[in-house]
Order: C-alpha cells, then structure tokens, then sequence
C-alpha cells in the first residue's frame, strides 16, 4: 500500500536530454511526492549492539558531534577545496573540524544569515538549500535542485549540485584498519520530504535525488609509493528511485565533470538499514562495518587493481562524507542523528 503522492496543478516544457526536442512535464503536475509506504519492511534483525572487549581501547573517530566548533564552507566550484566562510551556528569564535561542500551549486551559503527556527534549528538558509542543526542533536540536510535547475533537464555528463558534510578523521584520530577489532558504525535517518519535478522527462540512469556516506579508506605511511592512495567504502542511505538502494563494487570513472578513478564499495541498503527510508519514520544502523571494509580492501588491492600489491598496515579511516547529490530536479531534505564511528582497537 501507497500513500502521499500529492500533486500540484502546473504546466512546463523542457528540452530532452537526448534528442534536444520539446517534453512535456506532466500538464497535470507540479511535482510528485516520493511515494511513503503506509508500512515498511521490518528489518530490525540487521541491527548489532556494540559491546566491545576492551572498552579502554575504543576511540570515536568524529569530534564535536554539536558543531559548536562551527563548519568550514567551500565555494561551490565543483572539487574544488576552497574556502568560502566559516558558519557558526551562532557559537562566536569557532575553530571548525566540520567541512560543508556545496559543489555545482548556483548560490552559495556564505551570504546566509543565521536563522533560528521555532523547532530550536540552528540554520542557514538560501534558495538552493538548507543546512540545520538542532539541540537535540540533530541535523538537516536539504538541498532544492528546482532551484538549481529551473526546468533544464539535465544531460548525460554534466554535472549536478552536491550537499556534503564532511570531517577528516586522520590524523586527530587514528584508526589503522588492520588494527581493529571492530568499527561500529551508528545513524538514525528520517526522510522530511522529497518532490519530483520531473514527470516523465525522468531517466531514472540520469536522474535522481539521494544520499550516500562515504567513508575514506587511505594510504597515510609517507613512505610508501602508494601514498594518498584511497577507496571508498560507501553506505547507501536513500535514493528516490528505489526502497533500498544498491551497493557499489565500481570504479568512479565517468558521469560528471571530476571523477577522482578510485574504487567505489559498499554493501545494498537493505544490508545495514532496519528499514526503509520510504516510510517517513526514522530509521537505523547499527553496524560493525569491518568485515564489509576488509572485503572493500581486498578487490581495490587484487591483483591488476589501481593498489596491487598494497600494505594493510598503511591504511586508517581518513574521513567521512555525509550528503546528498542531487543529479535531477528534486527538492529533499532528510534529518540524522547519533551520527558515530566508534572503532575497538587491539592491544
């Protein structure tokens, strides 16, 4: 059973992506809702309990889960690691561990001022996207690709606006991968909306809004001819086109205009999630993620790959990404809490 599949009355044409001629989006349609499942799958079996065999020796890889260090914003120039502003949240003098990326976007946060909403939000706010946090210790992410868009569809190649939270975790913290018990990995998520203002001008191989947490496996020893060298171990979160999205096990080789080459892994959706995110409740993962990393190592190590012939022993958790890309016209917001990674390191 389905529900929420609201509409709003409206007419629009737009060029195709593929043939460069008139498409009609939908006479009837100003955007479609993400369908909401009365009732999701139950999956509450995939949730691990952390319990640790030496607690002593367990480090969390992110600081200052409050943002009250403030965050470093880079100007949206795709890639590009340049600064922009430092966001507050209204905390005054601030020395951030927190980066926002706002890459492809055609505004940028850095002329936003503070707003605080009546939820208790701290947030900056523009026409292209929003970035909150809250005192209950959550945060928002919501990107609005109409804006960014307008009413082009966008084309095979071309790139599309990113919303990206991310935190270095090497060197502040060191979690070398061959020298762990355990990394636990924790996220609470909540689906606040999404709106397809693409009728039937959709190609679900081009277009959709989701979100992803990358996680940066990397060569540190300075001494090794593979140094800098990483992979991604990527966690799906939510993709308009599917109730659980897919894992990846590719090469970041083409689609937009930067690719870096790396590998891409992870595992499907419906591995680590308790549910899925079309239901519009909050959902979980609890989940030790070493042995799925471990397995992510071995096919970027393997014989005739980019870091054949690698050493484990070189290799920690460099940093985490948390966002959407958004490559059609969607608006999206999602909330997260408990946002942790916590690794048990041996003796």
């Amino acid at each position: 059973m389905y529900a929420g599949l609201g509409v709003i009355l409206f007419s629009l044409t737009v060029m195709s992506c593929t043939k460069g001629i008139p498409v009609q989006i939908s006479n009837t349609k100003h955007y479609t809702e993400d369908v909401t499942h009365d009732k999701g799958v139950d999956l509450s079996s995939n949730l691990e309990t952390f319990n640790p065999e030496n607690p002593e020796n367990v480090v969390e890889g992110f600081r200052d889960p409050g943002f009250e260090n403030g965050a470093l914003l880079y100007k949206p120039a795709e890639g590009a690691l340049v600064q922009d502003a430092i966001l507050d949240f209204g905390y005054g003098e601030v020395s951030p561990v927190w980066t926002v990326a706002q890459w492809a976007s055609k505004l940028s946060l850095s002329n936003s001022a503070l707003e605080i909403s009546p939820n208790g939000d701290r947030a900056y706010i523009n026409a292209a996207k929003t970035l909150a946090l809250n005192p209950d210790g959550s945060f928002k992410l919501e990107l609005r690709g109409k804006y960014e868009y307008g009413s082009t569809v966008r084309k095979q190649g071309e790139s599309w606006p990113h919303l990206y939270l991310t935190q270095a975790i090497y060197p502040a913290v060191e979690i070398p991968i061959a020298k762990c018990n355990s990394i636990f990995f924790s996220l609470d998520a909540i689906r606040e909306y999404c709106h397809n203002y693409m009728g039937d001008a959709m190609d679900p191989s081009l277009h959709t809004a989701h979100i992803v947490i990358n996680l940066i496996i990397q060569n540190r020893n300075r001494e090794s001819p593979l140094y800098g060298k990483y992979f991604t171990f990527q966690l799906p979160v939510y993709d308009y086109r599917y109730d659980f999205p897919k894992g990846l096990n590719r090469y970041d080789t083409g689609g937009k205009e930067v690719v870096t080459g790396m590998l891409m892994y992870g595992p499907d959706a419906d591995e680590i999630w308790d549910g899925t995110l079309k239901d519009g409740k909050w959902h979980s993962i609890r989940k030790n993620l070493l042995p799925m990393i471990l397995e992510g190592y071995a096919v970027a190590t393997q014989e005739g790959a980019l870091m054949e012939g690698a050493d484990m022993d070189d290799f920690y958790l460099a940093q985490s990404t948390i966002g959407w890309e958004v490559p059609g016209i969607f608006d999206a917001s999602v909330r997260f809490k408990n946002y942790s990674i916590k690794a048990e390191l041996r003796d």
